[in-house]
């Protein structure tokens, strides 16, 4: 299978390195749900969840040597147990910003404050009820994260997972999906954007970037990401009429003021598949998305590119993740075999520039429950899975 058709900017580049130069890395300290990115001088950065699926803590750490060692892990949250870590569709999110920051994400649990908008179509004193949208941050030269603060101002019914972003110009991106008081299901969920000009300091009132009266697939992931050049891009689940739950893409030119939507494809399922999807930024200022559909993962360059299908249709592929060293070539991750708390496998396939795949397929055993895989390009040009 070749996608060049799709990936009509990128260039080839005739450095092609050997099929095997990938490494696998373990999440220190028996965690779980990595989150990772390199940043310019090669430090990888990782955000990573431990504890108990209900309620537990998000750890950053960081790895001179791509993920060989790491250093002693920070907690992120201020409150012990205040992070939600059921399911390999929820966890922490870790993202670079301007100077080194670290801007960090995560859906709070029962017990995390502060709380969020009550939900009316649950009992006040339930503790699930007012589930907020957590950030923090690490400012540079910091050893601790900034006090935790919820990003829902007038949202309420969090679920599925969220999404952050940032840029070297200062500006941050937090996405995540729900409903105003009022709503009552799928039907009335919506996607919801809150974005900070000042390296996260101050946030935007969450604002609704669907442009189309679609809702949104309750317990499904949606990703966000942002290029340089100001464009802002965010994948979700769509429920449209209950049965009819494609991939949809959400694209601003403007730093993420308007959206446009687009159809990607269509999932016919009377249910939620707890699905997530990925995005890289090009250099061109378009984006390099992932998502699974029917238990196979696709890949397209977007907005214009045609989704391109690899691998066999029987593995149940889900959670992909991407990544791109400095040659131009990607790596896809995914894992196999899960179930909500049931852990099972990674998969990994590399591809050059042009679409090719270089080499066959990876594999590895060991994925633990509620667990995910990480994707990330290491400063010499090979690739970590982390799991």
């Amino acid at each position: 299978m070749r996608f060049s058709a799709i990936l009509p900017l990128l260039a080839f580049v005739a450095s092609v390195s050997a099929a095997d130069d990938v490494v696998i890395r373990r999440v220190p300290n028996g965690g779980i749900k990595a989150s990772a990115a390199v940043d310019d001088a090669g430090l990888l950065h990782l955000v990573f969840f431990r504890g108990s699926p209900g309620g537990g803590d998000a750890f950053y750490t960081t790895s001179a040597n791509g993920g060989a060692t790491f250093s002693e892990p920070i907690r992120v949250n201020n409150d012990a147990d205040a992070v939600l870590g059921a399911s390999s569709a929820r966890g922490p999110h870790l993202a670079l910003g301007r100077g080194g920051r670290v801007h960090v994400l995560w859906a709070g649990s029962s017990t995390a404050k502060p709380r969020g908008p009550l939900n009316p179509g649950l009992a006040a004193d339930s503790p699930y009820n007012g589930t907020p949208l957590l950030y923090a941050a690490l400012e540079p030269g910091a050893h601790a994260f900034t006090p935790a603060k919820n990003l829902m101002t007038r949202t309420t019914a969090l679920d599925g997972d969220s999404s952050i972003a940032a840029d070297a110009e200062g500006h941050v991106y937090v996405a995540w999906h729900g409903q105003l008081p009022e709503g009552k299901g799928e039907e009335d969920r919506r996607v919801w954007l809150a974005r900070s000009n000042d390296d996260g300091s101050t946030f935007t009132e969450e604002m609704d970037v669907v442009p189309d009266p679609a809702g949104v697939c309750a317990c499904c992931g949606l990703t966000i990401n942002a290029c340089p050049q100001g464009s802002v891009a965010i994948l979700y689940r769509v429920a449209d009429a209950k049965i009819h739950r494609g991939m949809r893409l959400l694209l601003s030119q403007d730093g993420g003021r308007k959206f446009t939507s687009k159809s990607l494809d269509d999932w016919q399922v009377a249910m939620c598949p707890m699905s997530t999807a990925a995005l890289l930024p090009t250099k061109a200022g378009g984006f390099f998305g992932a998502w699974e559909n029917q238990g196979r993962v696709f890949l397209a360059s977007l907005p214009s590119g045609v989704p391109a299908e690899f691998g066999p249709r029987e593995t149940n592929r889900k959670h992909p993740s991407l990544a791109r060293n400095s040659r131009g070539e990607y790596l896809a991750t995914w894992v196999e075999g899960i179930s909500f708390g049931k852990g099972g496998s990674v998969g990994w396939q590399r591809f050059d520039p042009t679409g090719k795949p270089m080499g066959d397929a990876g594999h590895a055993e060991g994925l633990p429950g509620h667990g995910n895989v990480a994707a990330v390009a290491l400063h010499d040009g090979s690739f970590a899975v982390i799991f």
